[in-house]
């Protein structure tokens, strides 16, 4: 059995849809986890990578402070495989609050038995209309100009190609 956390994000759909439904466990926010019978936790959870997210107190909580208490679970139930999936904004320049708590999350998964999958510009089928590519193909089709962020990090995952690293 698999334990996702984010699961209804758009990375966490995609693992779910992949592993099936009946084989994961989606995290109920503010439970603890029981992890009696689960051999891989998946940890998608994340807060601050959309533009709305702005609330520094629950970056830190979701990206540092729920990610210990995860590996603390985890290691307790003797979890075999633990996967987290961190952010490419942790290697930008310049540094945002999410970034920081990414890069943070990632050090303190370091001390526990973690693989740290670091994806770029994901997209993919179902992703919002907000993203970037959507953005492009719209703009595209509608012949207006569209303002991009200069100096930007342009890498980029397609969302079913990471479903063998996971």
């Amino acid at each position: 059995m698999i334990y996702l956390t984010g699961s209804h994000g758009f990375i966490g759909e995609a693992i779910a849809a992949y592993y099936g439904e009946e084989n994961v466990i989606r995290h109920i926010r503010k439970t603890m986890p029981r992890m009696h019978g689960i051999t891989k936790v998946i940890h998608c959870a994340a807060y601050g990578n959309h533009s709305t997210q702005t609330n520094p107190t629950e970056m830190i909580r979701t990206n540092c402070i729920e990610l210990i208490e995860l590996l603390e679970t985890a290691q307790r139930y003797d979890v075999s495989e633990f996967i987290n999936i961190s952010s490419s904004s942790v290697t930008l320049n310049k540094q945002t609050l999410y970034s920081l708590t990414k890069a943070i999350g990632e050090k303190i998964a370091s001390n526990f038995k973690v693989r740290t999958v670091r994806p770029y510009s994901v997209f993919g089928p179902g992703e919002g209309e907000w993203r970037f590519i959507p953005r492009v193909i719209r703009h595209i089709h509608s012949g207006e100009p569209m303002p991009l962020v200069p100096d930007a990090d342009r890498k980029s995952t397609r969302l079913n190609s990471s479903h063998g690293y996971i």
